[in-house]
């Protein structure tokens, strides 16, 4: 792999030879671990502390520097380590400017992001941080960050569930590109709100972000056409967790109502039973093999759950 190359309707001839670095890596995480992982973050958000008045306001000691943490990803080793509000000093002895940068090469810095990106999973970073005051040394595993929204599926047909005429699958930037085309231009509400779900975070290792793909029509449907593209959040009160849950949670909903929340506070309600006694007759009309795709089937095959890959 020596280039790559940017093409869309408005652009052509545009080529980008890729780092060495980027290829090394690749080279060496294959060889650690026997496949690509990819590459590591510590998981923080942070804000530059150019300002004297901030730097004294942390009780920053004279001559020090650092970054000022905002944010620490749930799911991240640092998380519980570090906290909001703490000052990250140094990162592995190397100490950090207040624009958040380190020493690269002579006379030139990168950002402290590019630092992380060179270890790989199971490597172990020491910070020098400032918290209330008091300068204190941890050590925190490097984090191989979970995507909420799935880069690309590894070759891998997308995932889908079938109920009524609902249909459920994964969000993923595959979803997006074909709904909304290569530059995800947002066309409604819906969208928009799909889009900026790229940059939430995951609750727990297994989650994943379902949404309403498509409507189909039938009688059962009537009123909800233009439920799709949009985030469902719960099932009758329960949060959804992945879209294998949301399939267990309506194969044993058989009788009563079926309630999906939405993310933008909507719900959509269907009776159980003739939901179900309709998902064969939408299926067979719209030439549907399976109601679901075969790793949700019992016994079905399993696939990856690492968003990274």
């Amino acid at each position: 792999m020596a280039f790559q190359s940017l093409s869309s309707h408005d652009t052509e001839n545009i080529g980008y030879v890729i780092p060495v670095d980027i290829l090394l890596h690749f080279l060496a995480d294959i060889e650690r671990h026997g496949r690509y992982t990819g590459f590591c973050r510590l998981g923080v958000k942070f804000q530059p502390m150019e300002s004297q008045s901030l730097r004294k306001y942390k009780r920053l000691p004279v001559g020090g520097s650092g970054i000022l943490v905002t944010n620490v990803d749930p799911l991240a080793p640092a998380f519980g380590v570090l906290q909001k509000g703490d000052v990250l000093m140094a990162v592995d002895g190397i100490k950090l400017a207040n624009d958040g940068t380190i020493p690269f090469r002579k006379g030139e810095r990168v950002e402290l992001h590019y630092y992380f990106s060179q270890l790989f999973q199971g490597d172990t970073v020491q910070l020098r941080l400032l918290r209330d005051g008091e300068v204190r040394e941890v050590g925190v595993p490097a984090y191989l960050y979970k995507f909420s929204v799935r880069p690309h599926l590894n070759n891998e047909m997308p995932s889908y569930f079938m109920v009524g005429g609902m249909v459920f699958t994964v969000l993923s930037h595959p979803f997006l590109m074909a709904n909304l085309g290569e530059t995800y231009a947002p066309e409604t509400h819906a969208d928009v709100r799909l889009l900026s779900l790229i940059q939430s975070h995951l609750k727990n290792p297994g989650q994943q972000l379902v949404v309403l793909s498509e409507v189909l029509e039938h009688s059962v449907n009537l009123g909800y056409e233009l439920f799709n593209r949009q985030h469902v959040t719960r099932f009758n009160g329960q949060e959804i967790q992945n879209l294998s849950h949301l399939v267990s949670l309506v194969d044993s909903c058989r009788e009563g109502e079926m309630v999906f929340e939405f993310d933008r506070d909507e719900i959509l309600v269907l009776d159980a039973a003739v939901a179900h006694k309709a998902t064969q007759e939408v299926a067979t009309t719209h030439g549907i093999p399976a109601s679901r795709s075969l790793d949700l089937t019992e016994g079905g095959g399993r696939r990856s759950e690492d968003p990274n890959q």
